[in-house]
């Protein structure tokens, strides 16, 4: 089966397929495990794999400033001069 592109022709099922894995498919399993894996919480989880799930939370959450950092950089140096 084919899928059809914007404009009414059909896409074959090779070109449309994804391969990838969309944020959501980790960040929704993951945070339902940090919920619900808490002490008190629905079904808590031993304490060195919530230790461990929370310390890779808070690694990937700097990503983006990182990110937005590096991209900075060529701006302030120009503003500053140096």
């Amino acid at each position: 089966m084919s899928a059809l592109h914007h404009t009414g022709q059909k896409i074959p099922r090779k070109l449309h397929q994804r391969h990838d894995v969309d944020l959501q498919e980790i960040g929704l399993p993951l945070g339902v495990c940090l919920v619900t894996g808490e002490q008190g919480g629905v079904r808590p989880l031993p304490r060195w794999l919530m230790a461990l799930l929370n310390g890779l939370v808070n690694l990937l959450r700097s990503v983006p400033f990182l990110i937005l950092m590096i991209i900075v950089i060529p701006l302030s140096r120009l503003i500053v001069g140096t």
